[in-house]
Order: C-alpha cells, then sequence, then structure tokens
C-alpha cells in the first residue's frame, strides 16, 4: 500500500528543520530531527505524570516508524531520580525496528 500524496506533504512538514541544536539534531515544528550516517530519523517522547509515556519515531527515507503508548509512570528511585519503564521499553522496541544511529530521544531515558 502506497502512502498518500497528503501523508508524503507531512512527512515532509514535520521533517523539515527549523532551528539547529548541533550538528545531528535540529526541531521542526513541533518535533525533533535527527541525521545520523544519512538517516533521518524524527522523534518525540512524552511523560505524562503520573501514569502514561510515550514514543514516536519514524524515518521519513524509508517509510519505517512506530509509535509506543504505555500506561504505567515513571517509577522514583531517588529524590530527582526516577526509572521510566515504558521509555525503557520503547527503547528496545525501537533499536530493534529501525536502523541506524540513536541519540537525542534517548536523553534522559538512560
Amino acid at each position: 500500500l502506497a502512502p498518500s500524496p497528503e501523508w508524503r506533504d507531512s512527512v515532509e512538514m514535520l521533517s523539515t528543520p527549523l532551528i539547529r541544536v548541533n550538528a545531528e539534531n535540529q526541531w521542526g515544528p513541533g518535533i525533533g530531527v535527527q541525521e545520523i550516517d544519512g538517516t533521518t530519523t524524527i522523534w518525540h517522547w512524552g511523560i505524562n505524570y503520573p501514569t502514561y509515556e510515550s514514543l514516536m519515531l519514524g524515518q521519513p527515507e524509508t517509510g519505517n516508524g512506530l509509535v509506543v503508548l504505555m500506561n504505567g509512570g515513571p517509577v522514583m528511585l531517588t529524590r530527582g531520580r526516577a526509572r521510566y519503564a515504558g521509555l525503557e521499553l520503547a527503547r528496545e522496541i525501537a533499536a530493534r525496528i529501525l536502523p541506524g544511529g540513536h541519540g537525542a530521544y534517548w536523553h534522559g531515558i538512560q
């Protein structure tokens, strides 16, 4: 099934960099745009306290992507330090599905 022209227009708009952060990372309209080794990945992750975590990744060139929505909030380990079990699981899934480097969108999900 081929993507519709509207889908391609939306992905092109989302993956258009607006603000450069560093050599690999930029911000598009509300979404991160990362380029590593010639692969562009658009991404966004979030933690909606107290009980939801989410991760969205997509690679426009291949059409591959994933969205992971998890019930279950962070577990506080110590003051100011938490474990994000849902995002950790999403990270493992993404590493198996999407090739290439994964960097900025893992910040804080260690």
